[in-house]
């Protein structure tokens, strides 16, 4: 009897044991693992930009209508008293260039007339009279060019600036310009050596910066 239960113990626990496989094998999983093996909703691992992050930004653009029109990325500031501002030093500036420029071409006109070997043709200056020698004709070259590059270098940087200020103006309109900015001032003491045993009074000054 002995022999025959052992015998139908162990032919039980074959019989049974493909049984305990399968139910340890199907148990459900654990909610982590479930949150593990979720598929992924951006797989390919892309970034993804916000509405925020398309495009340029509004100083961006602001720069970008100043350097292809002069004056517009201040419109679109909305900072329309800077416009009158920006043509008139840009139409003074181009003033003075077609002045020097032209005062230029003078002088060097009359100062190849004067160094040609040619007794038939005489220097002259529109709307100057008198004799003039090469020296003075030549000097007179140099310093109108001189002047004519000088004033396309201010235009060159009054350009630049018109761009720069476009782009900082867009920036500070985010900022709150109201009267409570201000400077706070308010008295305080000071340890002047690190054994702190000195005291000495001093001044604090705190300003306040707030974006909008």
């Amino acid at each position: 009897m002995d022999v025959r239960g052992a015998l139908f113990g162990i032919l039980s626990f074959c019989l049974l044991s493909p049984t305990v496989s399968v139910m340890a094998q199907t148990a459900p999983a654990r909610p982590d693992t479930i949150a593990l093996t979720q598929p992924s909703s951006n797989p390919e691992g892309r970034i993804i930009k916000t509405e925020k992050d398309k495009g340029l930004s509004k100083p961006g653009r602001a720069a970008l209508y100043s350097a292809i029109i002069p004056g517009a990325g201040q419109f679109y500031n909305k900072d329309y008293w800077k416009i009158p501002v920006i043509y008139v030093i840009g139409g003074t500036i181009g003033y003075f260039i077609v002045w020097n420029d032209g005062y230029y071409q003078d002088y060097r006109k009359a100062y190849l007339a004067s160094v040609d070997d040619n007794p038939n043709t005489v220097p002259t200056i529109p709307g100057k009279t008198g004799t003039f020698s090469s020296t003075a004709l030549l000097n007179g070259r140099n310093y109108y060019r001189r002047n004519r590059d000088l004033s396309v270098i201010i235009a060159f940087l009054a350009y630049g600036l018109n761009v720069m200020e476009a782009n900082v103006g867009a920036h500070l309109n985010n900022f709150d310009v109201s009267d409570d900015l201000s400077l706070n001032w308010q008295p305080n003491v000071f340890q002047m050596s690190q054994t702190g045993v000195i005291p000495a009074p001093g001044l604090t000054l705190n300003f306040r910066f707030k974006a909008k």
